[in-house]
């Protein structure tokens, strides 16, 4: 069965957007990579993850999360209206941290655990940024994915 149109953004690259912790999205991006013949698998995280997350993917199906920190924040206090350099503060902010839960359950990791068995490449294709900031977005049901294409899936996530 071909791949639909729909999920094709040129003839060599298919796109599959997915819901993050859905088991029914893990299962069709399994389904889709094994009955299907891919070249690369592009993975939505940074390439600083890509060793740790690789790492624990193959403990699957134990879960295990790869956490990064993110750098301290130094502020300096000081303003303008300081009179003497007694008045400068320091101040150390904690790290926020970013993590990847690896988890069979999730797709991003489903897909990666298809690719590393089938042999294929993996390109981590995200920025690095010392700050992330989740983005939030409403999204249709993933439970449809057992009584929707995959196409019409995808047309509503995006």
């Amino acid at each position: 069965m071909a791949i639909s149109d729909v999920l094709k953004l040129g003839p060599n690259i298919t796109i599959f957007p997915v819901v993050h912790g859905s088991g029914d999205c893990a299962l069709e991006v399994r389904r889709l990579m094994l009955e299907h013949r891919f070249d690369c698998l592009a993975v939505p995280l940074p390439p600083s993850f890509q060793v740790e997350v690789e790492s624990a993917v193959q403990w699957l199906p134990n879960v295990s999360v790869v956490l990064q920190r993110e750098p301290k924040a130094s502020f300096s206090g000081s303003s303008e209206f300081s009179s003497s350099a007694e008045d400068s503060v320091e101040e150390t902010a904690e790290g926020n941290a970013s993590y990847v839960p690896i988890d069979p359950c999730q797709p991003v990791i489903a897909g990666i655990r298809i690719a590393m068995q089938e042999h294929l490449r993996r390109e981590f294709i995200d920025i690095e940024d010392e700050h992330y900031r989740p983005a939030t977005a409403a999204l249709p049901d993933p439970y449809a994915l057992k009584q929707v294409a995959p196409e019409r899936f995808a047309a509503a996530v995006i």
